[in-house]
């Protein structure tokens, strides 16, 4: 677990802990320390970790360089590999894992790494989990204001951050513990609710909407926020369903400069709440019906920050996608509005990519170029095969780089990439906020890549071109 201080400094804490077959529950404690960014030694460790938990990884490959003799270790259940630390200009991981039918070949590279560690969260196939359950009190009654001929919606989660409700929407990573219930949220057409919420505290959104043309316009919300029920037990609490989304809230300027390949027409976004202590709540997904674009601005249609609200601000999380030629574009923008205007904004610009005349399964090159407002790029290829085989190589890139190779792995190393398979190819920019000093240097945003997620380091928006190729 890590969090930024400033520009020196980070909080940074690790705890290995094993638990015997068949329990589940412990209480760990984990101890922050302050330390640089970089302490400045001659090595790099490298540390193969868990995409979903962070744990160590036991038996993958740490592979320095680009040669077929490039294997450094294998790992044990600490999951580490130490070399120089420029890592001969590429640090890759890789892993493969099987289990009940599936598989996942996961690989990860980060170009040019310069730091005294080097995270590489990998993907495993997990165990099937018995059923969603967790530790939990009840909660239900009435949400209050329903207007009959209207849909409503409850979303219940835990505390969670706001860089897991990002990699939640835009990652396709599902929240851990994304039920911490053990029935599902549960509405009737009079408004009556009952749902549970996990025993250590989480938040409740409740929101009314309609869909008279396929694109949901939200019409009131109401929040049970930062609430701790009892556990085991059943609380009786209505809800009411007072904030009324009639208040245009102006994101200035940004239809006016966006880029041609921005399809303002057919923008979506999810709602989130921030609660003045910092806490996200997770609101409402797919309101495509609340956003529009005028010649000069784009509109959100909210309630007003007031009442309940006040002290606290909409995070939007503005996206679209849409086919070019034979490549698809697709953005994502975090966008604070606490107010009903909002300034400064605007839709990052898009990488370029050659598609490769010949991709080979012993490796080709991909040509690209970044937009010179990115913080770094990521190359990706990408095959599911009916979702029971995933192969996945993601290479972090620094801004300036055109060009990536992918590579023959050495032997004693799985590898994603393997013939005849049907691959999507994407390079994603990566992007602070508009207008404002980079948040993070790259080294910074690749270092720690599981214990400081990517919108915990200050990157606020990306952009992306995605092409199927064949090897």
């Amino acid at each position: 677990e890590g969090r930024p201080i400033d520009a020196s400094y980070l909080y940074y804490g690790q705890v290995i802990g094993y638990l015997e077959p068949g329990r589940r529950w412990t209480n760990i404690n984990q101890y922050l320390s302050s330390r640089n960014w970089f302490i400045g030694s001659r090595n790099t460790r490298a540390f193969a970790c868990d995409a979903v938990g962070g744990g160590p990884i036991y038996e993958a490959a740490i592979i320095q360089g680009t040669s077929a003799n490039g294997l450094l270790a294998i790992t044990n259940e600490n999951g580490s590999g130490t070399t120089d630390r420029d890592f001969s200009g590429f640090a890759s991981a890789s892993m493969r894992t099987e289990r009940d039918g599936k598989s996942i070949t996961h690989a990860r590279t980060v170009v040019l790494p310069n730091s005294d560690q080097i995270e590489f969260p990998l993907l495993q196939v997990l165990r099937d989990p018995l059923g969603d359950y967790d530790r939990h009190g009840l909660v239900a009654g009435t949400l209050t204001g329903v207007t009959p001929s209207a849909d409503f919606f409850l979303r219940v989660s835990r505390r969670i951050t706001t860089q897991e409700w990002w990699d939640a929407i835009v990652e396709d990573v599902p929240l851990e513990s994304s039920l911490p219930i053990n029935v599902d949220p549960a509405t009737s057409g009079d408004g009556s609710y009952e749902a549970g919420i996990a025993a250590a505290g989480g938040h409740l959104a409740a929101v009314e909407v309609q869909d008279p043309s396929g694109d949901p316009i939200l019409q009131r919300v109401g929040l049970l926020a930062d609430f701790t029920p009892d556990e085991a037990a059943l609380l009786e609490r209505d809800v009411p369903l007072d904030a009324v989304a009639d208040t245009q809230f102006l994101l200035v300027d940004a239809a006016a400069t966006a880029g041609s390949l921005v399809d303002l027409n057919d923008l979506d976004f999810a709602l989130g709440f921030e609660l003045a202590n910092g806490q996200l709540v997770d609101v409402a997904r797919d309101l495509s019906g609340s956003i529009a674009a005028t010649a000069s601005d784009v509109s959100l249609t909210l309630p007003e920050l007031v009442g309940d609200l006040a002290g606290g601000q909409w995070l939007a999380l503005i996206s679209g996608s849409s086919p070019s030629g034979a490549t698809t574009v697709s953005h994502a923008s975090l966008v604070p509005v606490a107010d009903v205007t909002t300034t400064g904004f605007a839709f990052p610009d898009f990488p370029s990519l050659t598609v490769p005349a010949s991709p080979l399964a012993s490796g080709f090159s991909v040509d690209f170029s970044l937009p010179s407002a990115a913080l770094m790029g990521r190359v990706e290829l990408r095959s599911n095969d009916d979702d029971d085989d995933l192969l996945l190589w993601q290479a972090f890139v620094p801004p300036d780089t055109t060009t990536f190779a992918f590579w023959e792995l050495p032997v004693d190393a799985e590898t994603p990439l393997l013939a005849g398979r049907s691959y999507t190819l994407s390079v994603t920019a990566f992007f602070g906020p508009a207008n404002a000093p980079p948040p993070r240097s790259y080294i910074d945003l690749v270092a720690f890549t599981k214990s400081i997620g990517v919108i915990e380091s200050g990157v606020t928006r990306i952009a992306r071109r995605s092409v199927t190729i064949n090897t």
